[in-house]
């Protein structure tokens, strides 16, 4: 508690005092006092008397704020956590004003409220991997209290299911280093621990793939090392790689000479089924209408689509194309095989095609 001063003036040598706190004082022979108190923290309701010689007593009243500590900020010891969306149980409280609560993970904003007493604080999705917490608790005046902690989000043993990011383990880590390995990037043991070897090479793997490079083992890169696909035109077929396999071969037609299929490295960037054919900005579809899903759609019933502006890889409806040159510049495939191959297929997964 810090000392505070109240002054003002009465009759000439009143007894000054106020209730319920400890000192007093007596007025000077002009009126004028000055009374040093130290009252507690919080809103308070002063009640100042002043007493004369005869025993007469008048009082005034004022409300002040008092708040000379910070915050008091409990936080709940975590440790590793089974889910991807794990939420903070904390505590706040000032006795001067409700403070306002600010929870950052990684250096991110995830929270900022006025809050007294204890609530769940949701921390958002979390990649596995470790995370640092930072939680302050701020009163009116500036005050504040900071706690900091770790935690270690274990949320899945399956590779695909969670974003991986440094200090992640298990056995989805160790399926990651071996699908790096598998892939020429890392060359140590299989750990099943997110470490700094694993980073490297993940980093490695993103600028090999013309990848945003940071470590972090999202979904693009997930979707890059489980699977790829690859169009040879010159075989008009179509082969499907998991895990660094060949899993599945598909016969298909490509653009025709007038309208080729590009030739290059280009990622799946959107999935649709039963896909509306939206006329392309192209001069052999002026005038045509968008054609919604049915027996007449030109995209059959699956849509996959290409970072190559308008090319992607879809059904048809003139079946007899397929093994032939014949296409505005997509990769046509029977219905039933396109369907199949759109199960095993996931955004952000590396398309090659190439003569």
């Amino acid at each position: 508690m810090t000392p505070i001063t109240i002054s003002g003036t009465a009759e000439a040598a009143a007894a000054i005092s106020v209730e319920d706190i400890e000192g007093s004082t007596v007025a000077t022979s002009d009126g004028s006092y000055s009374l040093t108190v130290t009252p507690p923290d919080g809103k308070l309701n002063l009640t100042i008397q002043a007493r004369d010689r005869a025993g007469n007593t008048s009082t005034i009243e004022r409300r002040i704020v008092v708040d000379t500590t910070a915050p008091s900020l409990w936080v709940e010891a975590m440790g590793t956590v089974r889910t991807a969306t794990p939420q903070l149980s904390v505590n706040v409280n000032d006795a001067a004003c409700t403070p306002r609560l600010k929870v950052t993970v990684d250096g991110k904003p995830v929270y900022a409220k006025r809050k007294t007493g204890s609530r769940l604080v949701e921390l958002g999705e979390l990649a596995e991997g470790t995370h640092a917490i930072v939680l302050r608790a701020i009163d009116d005046v500036g005050h504040q209290e900071t706690k900091s902690l770790t935690i270690l989000v274990d949320s899945s043993e399956t590779l695909g299911e969670a974003t991986l990011m440094e200090g992640a383990i298990g056995k989805d880590v160790e399926q990651l280093q071996k699908l790096l390995k598998q892939n020429g990037v890392y060359s140590q043991s299989l750990t099943g621990v997110y470490d700094a070897a694993t980073i490297k090479a993940v980093r490695k793997f993103q600028q090999k793939t013309n990848q945003p490079v940071d470590g972090i083992a999202g979904p693009i890169l997930l979707a890059s090392l489980t699977g790829r696909i690859v169009i040879d035109q010159s075989e008009l077929r179509l082969y499907f790689y998991l895990h660094g396999k060949l899993k599945l071969t598909y016969r298909v037609a490509t653009g025709m000479p007038a309208y080729p299929t590009p030739n290059g490295s280009f990622r799946v960037v959107v999935m649709a089924k039963n896909p509306t054919w939206i006329p392309p900005d192209s001069p052999w579809a002026k005038g045509l209408e968008p054609i919604p899903p049915g027996d007449g759609n030109p995209l059959g019933t699956r849509w996959i689509g290409l970072s190559a502006p308008g090319v992607g890889i879809h059904g048809t409806n003139a079946d007899w194309s397929i093994g032939s040159y014949a296409s505005h510049g997509c990769v046509r495939m029977h219905i039933w095989e396109v369907e199949e191959l759109f199960e095993y297929v996931k955004v952000g997964m590396p398309v090659v095609i190439r003569w």
